[in-house]
């Protein structure tokens, strides 16, 4: 329920070209399913540009777009806090 909130709330901000979902798991560094034990969540990626890797000490995200990243995360929340 909450990644369907999420994805529609991505897509209704951003369109649907821009909005993807990754078509097999990631092994990142997050235990993320951890966090979701016994609780609704969900994890999603926001592009912010740059060639190299998230965790990178050379990953420099592009500033312009961490304002869209922060809406995105402040209007799922409301979206959820409205179910």
């Amino acid at each position: 329920q909450t990644c369907h909130l999420a994805k529609n709330e991505a897509i209704r901000r951003f369109g649907q070209e821009n909005v993807m979902d990754i078509p097999t798991p990631l092994m990142t560094t997050e235990y993320f399913g951890e966090y979701l034990t016994g609780r609704d969540g969900c994890f999603y990626h926001i592009g912010v540009g740059g060639e190299e890797g998230l965790h990178s000490s050379r990953f420099a995200p592009d500033p312009a777009l961490l304002p869209n990243a922060a809406a995105l995360h402040a209007a799922i929340i409301l979206k959820y806090l409205e179910k």
